[in-house]
């Protein structure tokens, strides 16, 4: 397990921006800490963390991601070669 700040250096993105896709339920920590409420994060969710800044290149908006990273590969191949337009 990483804290927020090892976690954030190992996938290049600021803390701050995890807080915030943690707020907004895009990409949550596998577990928070019962007594200091610390974020931790696990070295399987940096391919969450690439797929979510690789859907970003392709300026879909964080709530379209939201929708995006729930799809099986496939899927989101097909959503995003050819995006609908009411997500």
């Amino acid at each position: 397990m990483f804290t927020i700040g090892e976690f954030s250096r190992l996938c290049c993105i600021s803390a701050r921006m995890l807080r915030h896709y943690d707020a907004i339920g895009l990409l949550k920590p596998k577990m928070s800490g019962v007594d200091n409420g610390y974020r931790y994060y696990d070295s399987s969710q940096q391919a969450e963390i690439l797929k979510i800044e690789k859907l970003k290149s392709y300026d879909f908006t964080l709530e379209e991601i939201k929708v995006l990273i729930t799809l099986s590969d496939e899927e989101l191949e097909t959503a995003v070669l050819f995006p609908i337009e009411a997500m």
